[in-house]
């Protein structure tokens, strides 16, 4: 049986920008994966868990940017390494993966909304995270 969201079952929820992007190494190989940015002040493990490859809880903090570990591993990217991320409007900045991170499903890209404006400008939210009651 579906059930449908309404406001008596959404405990918490945060608008995040959520949306494809060309990571790419140094070598020039590139991979698209999902961009989620959390706002200023807002705390992402409550609803996403980013652990490090040893299984440790990791919070993200401005100025890091977080890679999932089957991204890093086609891109051939570590911690420490610098990579390109182009975004659908095509604006481009070179960064550095803070650390690579569990995850099982899918490609992402993890970073704040301070470390968004700083390389791509102007934080506009564009989906949500929803944790239902």
């Amino acid at each position: 049986m579906i059930h449908s969201i309404n406001e008596t079952n959404v405990k918490e929820y945060l608008n995040t920008i959520i949306s494809s992007v060309k990571i790419e190494n140094t070598e020039g190989k590139s991979e698209t994966v999902q961009l989620i940015v959390t706002p200023d002040g807002e705390v992402l493990r409550k609803y996403i868990e980013l652990r490090n490859l040893k299984g440790e809880e990791l919070i993200l903090d401005d100025g890091e940017i977080f890679l999932t570990q089957n991204a890093s591993l086609l891109l051939d990217v570590e911690n420490g390494d610098s990579t390109m991320i182009q975004t659908m409007e095509l604006e481009q900045a070179e960064v550095t993966i803070s650390n690579v991170v569990q995850n099982y499903l899918g490609n992402y890209v993890y970073m704040t909304q301070a470390t968004y404006e700083e390389h791509f400008g102007e934080y506009k939210p564009n989906g949500t995270l929803v944790f239902l009651a």
